[in-house]
This record gives C-alpha cells, sequence and structure tokens, in this order.
C-alpha cells in the first residue's frame, strides 16, 4: 500500500512539473510594444557565453539587460521584412556568409576544447623544462645601496661647488668617526624621496641603472662599506653598499605559476593546430587571372558603383 501512495505520489510530482513546464513556455514578456516568448530567451541564454550566461542568470535585473536588445531586434527585423530587405542580393550573401562563419567557429570551438580538455595535468612536463634550462630564470646580479646626496646646480643656489663639496666632506668626516649613516642621511641628504628612509633607494638594483660615477664607485664596494665624495650630475654622494646579490636561477616556485601558463598556452595551441590541420589545404592557392580579372570589373570600386 505505501509503495503504491509512493507511485501515485510520484506520477503527481511528474505531471505537475510537466504542467508548470508547458505553462512557463506559454509566458511571454513585453517591453510595451512587443512580445518575446521563452523559447527565444533560451536560445538567447544558449548562445551566450557561459561568464554571460552566468552574469545574466545571477539577477533578474542582469536577466532584463540580455533581453532587452532582442526587443529591438524583432522590431527591426519586421521594419526590414516589410521593405523587402531580406530578398536582396547583397543581405542573402551577407547571412548566408554569417551562417558558414558562426557553424564553422561554433564546431571548430568544440573540435578546439575537446581537444585541449585532455592535456591534463602539466606540472611535471613545467618542472622538467625549468630543470632543463634554468638559464631563461637567471635573477641579474643586483644591490641595495643607500646614499647622502648633496645637491648642486648652479643655475639654483648661489653656492659654489667648492661650497656644497665642503658640506659634504663634514658629513663624510662625521661618519668616519662612527656617526650613524641613516641618521646623517635623514639631516642632510637632498633627495628627499631616500632621505626619510636612511638613504636607502627601493628595492634590488641591476646594473646600468645608475649613473655611471655613482655605479663604478658602488661596485668597487663590499657590503658594509661607504664610499668617499663622488661626484655626479646631481651634485655629490656618499654612498653605502648595503647588500650586494650575484645572479641566480630563479626558485622553481617563484616561476611555476608562469611556467605552467606557458606550457599550457604552448600545449593549447599545438591541439588547436592539429584540429585545424584536418581542414587546410594541401596546396597552394591559384586564382586564373581571367577570372580575377571578371571580379574586379565585377565586384571592383566601378563595377559596384554601376550598379
Amino acid at each position: 500500500m505505501l509503495k503504491l501512495k509512493l507511485i501515485v505520489l510520484i506520477a503527481i510530482l511528474i505531471l505537475a512539473g510537466q504542467a508548470a513546464a508547458e505553462v512557463t513556455q506559454h509566458v511571454q514578456i513585453s517591453d510595451g510594444r512587443s512580445k518575446i516568448d521563452v523559447p527565444l530567451i533560451e536560445q538567447e541564454l544558449l548562445a551566450a557565453p557561459p561568464k554571460i550566461r552566468g552574469f545574466a542568470l545571477s539577477s533578474k535585473a542582469n536577466l532584463v539587460s540580455l533581453v532587452a536588445p532582442l526587443f529591438v531586434d524583432i522590431r527591426v527585423e519586421e521594419a526590414a521584412k516589410n521593405e523587402g530587405f531580406e530578398a536582396r542580393k547583397d543581405v542573402k550573401a551577407a547571412m548566408d556568409r554569417s551562417v558558414r562563419s558562426t557553424i564553422s567557429r561554433l564546431y571548430l570551438s568544440e573540435k578546439i576544447d575537446g581537444a585541449t580538455a585532455k592535456i591534463g595535468n602539466v606540472e611535471p612536463l613545467a618542472y622538467e623544462r625549468y630543470l632543463a634550462d634554468k638559464s631563461q630564470f637567471i635573477v641579474p646580479e643586483s644591490i641595495k645601496v643607500a646614499h647622502i646626496l648633496l645637491k648642486y646646480d648652479p643655475e639654483l643656489t648661489t653656492e659654489t661647488e667648492a661650497d656644497v663639496k665642503a658640506r659634504a666632506e663634514k658629513v663624510l668626516e662625521q661618519i668616519k668617526a662612527g656617526a650613524d649613516f641613516g641618521k646623517l642621511a635623514e639631516a642632510n641628504s637632498d633627495d628627499a624621496t631616500t632621505a626619510k628612509k636612511g638613504g636607502e633607494l627601493p628595492g634590488w638594483i641591476e646594473k646600468r641603472t645608475l649613473v655611471p660615477p655613482f655605479e663604478k664607485a658602488v661596485y668597487a664596494l663590499k657590503p658594509g662599506e661607504i664610499s668617499g665624495l663622488v661626484r655626479t650630475r646631481f651634485g655629490f654622494h656618499i654612498i653605502k653598499l648595503v647588500a650586494h646579490r650575484d645572479a641566480h636561477p630563479r626558485a622553481y616556485e617563484e616561476v611555476k605559476g608562469e611556467l605552467v601558463n606557458t606550457v599550457k598556452t604552448q600545449l593549447v595551441n599545438q591541439q588547436r593546430d592539429e584540429v585545424l590541420k584536418k581542414f587546410r589545404g594541401t596546396q597552394d592557392i591559384e586564382i586564373p587571372d581571367s577570372l580575377y580579372e571578371e571580379l574586379r570589373n565585377k565586384f571592383g570600386e566601378k563595377g559596384v558603383s554601376s550598379k
């Protein structure tokens, strides 16, 4: 008896679902001038890319934004039919071309997606490539450096170069006497950006980045050492080499993400080429001169304008 009741209940639910679906299929949406049926909305959702479809279904307002252009399309299509627009040869040709292009694009997309779905986990291959050629992941030699700058620009100051140099020498004497480099940078450096950070330039600096006299002086130092006065076009510098880092390969974990993406992209492109290869021609395309001239006369600028 219980089994019979269960069967009846399931049957009722199935029939109710079918009835609800039938009612939904007969619902019409209106913008006040035209009406569209549910199947047309379903077609639009089916044709939309997954991201657009997901966005449209995330709220009724978003669904309206997808549906709204359909009303305009319907009225434009109706106006075109009334004027016999579809019967024109150029319109028919454009429609045929659009159909061919759409079928080709969707078919190839499906085949390519199917082929690329089989690629699977590429991390082992990415790691193999990393081990095979670490040279492409080399981090160049670089340094961390701090400086104290006493600017000299004759167009912006009444001080002479000798005056600025004398001030710089006094700061250098304090450093040699054991004063803190960072505090002296904060108090004396004219490089406002680095002064508040103890004179330290941001980040690791690679070769051929600094002005030549500065770079030559800093690469002659060992970490922790301080230079004498160094003259550049900016003025007088006192330079401290904070740290030095030799050229070295980046760790696999640092490059793993970009390398995996690169390998996957290459494999996807290979699969795409394999799919397209099946549809490519086997020889160069040649157009007879007579046909070329005929088409030029018929569809060239003069031919089209004379119609």
